[in-house]
């Protein structure tokens, strides 16, 4: 082993996920580590003490940080920063963005003029290469300020690339993509060879890894229809985010799912007509739950979803309510009986968690009905055959 560590520096460190790969990365060189982690959020500074004791850590934010105290002699082995990357990414939808936090890149020059890191690591979401000015609080996407940003780590004597990986090319369980830059003045960077491919068809590569591998199967969870009720302290979940997962039970599911689906869809949709946009429907929706002994009788009265409230084995469950009429625009002309209804609850595990309420003009899942299925419930697991997508 060498006798002098690797010095590094990893500004708005997180978790510690970048501190991970960095660390596992010199323990195979067979080098010890001098890392100084840096982070203005007190949360995310205690999770990366918490996952890396032996480092160094800044309660601050960078800019606040003069890096000659943490390292007077300068010429540091890397840097590594991930700034907040939620006001570049496409996952923000048409919320407006914060141009300052957007401006959060530009502040890791400081450090590289003083540290003159022979290595550096920058990692953001794929729409980071889009980065440009706000105008009028929308984001105009046309990469000038990117450009800009790596032609300065060029003016500082970096040979600078930058590409877009996939994680599942490099044995993770999850497609997700991140942009990676890698900025040297000790040479040109160098990237990793895959060692996976979907379906391991590029030769020397095995194939991707499923998400069915990383699942705790045996964690219930939380139901996401409670979610703000109660003052739990979470809201409920956004639209964007309702439809992303009906997209993944149609996509990755049983086809039995598919009734299941629909109904998510249909509960994480409204338009608000006086502000032209998708509102969070469950907020609504938990402000008047329907007791299941008047399930029936709301089927009838009521055009829209609703949430129904029962009780299983002492607990109190809450069910997705879509109406017959509602079910059959999302759905054609199909019927659903209780044994469907039923095998729904039972490939989703958990009853209080997933079932599917479809109502007719008679109810299709009475208090006693639902308590036969509940105590029918065995633990299936769907057979993800895929890593899991973003």
């Amino acid at each position: 082993m060498s006798s002098e560590p690797i010095r590094a520096v990893d500004l708005f460190c997180g978790g510690g996920g970048c501190s991970t790969g960095f660390a596992r990365a010199a323990e195979r060189l067979d080098r010890s580590v001098q890392l100084a982690a840096v982070n203005h959020w007190a949360p995310a500074i205690e999770t990366h003490e918490r996952n890396h004791p032996w480092a160094d850590h800044y309660h601050c934010g960078i800019e606040q940080l003069d890096p000659r105290e943490i390292y007077p002699e300068g010429d540091i082995d890397i840097l590594i920063a991930a700034p907040e990357c939620t006001h570049f990414s496409k996952a923000r939808g048409g919320t407006p963005v914060n141009p300052q936090k957007r401006m959060a890149p530009f502040a890791i020059f400081d450090w590289v003029a003083r540290l003159r890191p022979r290595t550096i690591l920058v990692e953001n979401v794929p729409e980071f290469r889009q980065w440009g000015p706000v105008v009028d609080g929308s984001a105009t996407r046309n990469g000038t300020f990117f450009e800009a940003w790596k032609q300065t780590l060029t003016d500082l004597g970096y040979d600078v690339d930058a590409r877009t990986l996939t994680a599942a090319d490099y044995g993770d369980p999850t497609t997700r993509e991140r942009l990676f830059v890698i900025a040297r003045r000790d040479g040109v960077p160098i990237w990793p060879t895959p060692t996976h491919s979907e379906g391991g068809t590029v030769d020397g590569t095995e194939p991707w890894r499923t998400a069915a591998e990383i699942i705790n199967w045996s964690e219930r969870g939380q139901s996401i229809w409670t979610r703000g009720l109660r003052g739990n302290g979470k809201r409920p979940l956004a639209n964007n985010t309702m439809q992303r997962i009906a997209e993944g039970i149609r996509r990755y599911g049983h086809d039995d799912l598919e009734p299941f689906a629909d109904a998510i869809a249909t509960l994480g949709t409204a338009k608000d007509r006086k502000k032209g946009k998708d509102v969070r429907l469950l907020t609504a929706l938990q402000e008047s739950v329907v007791d299941v002994t008047d399930a029936a009788a709301a089927a009838e009265e009521r055009d829209g979803p609703f949430l129904v409230r029962a009780e299983v084995a002492g607990d109190a469950v809450f069910l997705a309510g879509v109406n017959h009429r509602s079910l059959l625009a999302a759905t054609g002309e199909t019927a659903f009986g209780g044994d469907h209804v039923a095998a729904i609850a039972s490939t989703l595990r958990e009853a209080d968690l997933a079932s599917v309420l479809l109502n007719g003009p008679d109810p299709l899942v009475t208090e006693a009905g639902l308590s036969a299925s509940a105590a029918e419930i065995t633990a299936l697991a769907p057979e993800f055959d895929r890593p899991a997508s973003e």
